[in-house]
């Protein structure tokens, strides 16, 4: 899951980066530069949780009260986020709508499922 240290003008967002495909090398990890932040998950479903978590209203709405426009640094040192319990209904709900919506190319639709995961990401907490 990566987010960029300087966001420009836009809000704080995060993404769960998985693998590319290179035409000529097949697939590749992505590997983020000193630009972003990333923290490492060996499953794919506590990262989607976390990044429904980091994408909702209230959490964006703290990182960038909190920082200066020009760079994000480490979001998790002044939040106390819930960790992913994977036997939570919630949780696996948010992860599985986050990463529905990494998978989405209607923008409308796309729309839609951020607000719902930024509804339900918010009342988690």
């Amino acid at each position: 899951m990566v987010w960029p240290e300087q966001p420009g003008n836009k809000s704080f967002r995060a993404a769960v980066i998985t693998k590319g495909n290179d035409p000529i090398s097949g697939q590749k990890v992505f590997v983020p530069d000193h630009k972003l932040f990333f923290v490492d998950f060996y499953d794919s479903e506590p990262a989607y949780y976390l990044c429904g978590l980091l994408n909702s209203s209230t959490v964006q709405a703290f990182i960038d009260s909190h920082n200066i426009s020009i760079q994000v640094g480490n979001v998790f040192k002044h939040m106390n986020l819930p960790e992913f319990d994977a036997d939570n209904k919630k949780h696996k709900e948010l992860s599985a709508l986050s990463e529905v919506a990494h998978n989405e190319d209607n923008k409308i639709k796309r729309q839609a499922l951020l607000k719902t995961i930024s509804k339900l990401g918010n009342s988690l907490l």
